[in-house]
């Protein structure tokens, strides 16, 4: 779903965009038309319940 476009959000998509963020797992995609680039990013759950229970043991 395309959520903005020239900078300005789309009608509605924001709702829809926040509703499919809120799955395990969804896809990103940025264009900014600038040629054929690609990269990957991998984000983690940075919830509170992870923090703390990262928190809870030391290395």
């Amino acid at each position: 779903m395309t959520v903005a476009r020239r900078g300005r959000p789309v009608d509605g998509a924001l709702a829809r965009a926040a509703a499919r963020m809120r799955q395990t797992s969804f896809r990103l995609e940025l264009d900014l038309h600038l040629g054929t680039g690609t990269a990957r990013m991998l984000a983690s759950d940075l919830s509170p319940e992870y923090v703390r229970f990262n928190a809870e043991y030391t290395t």
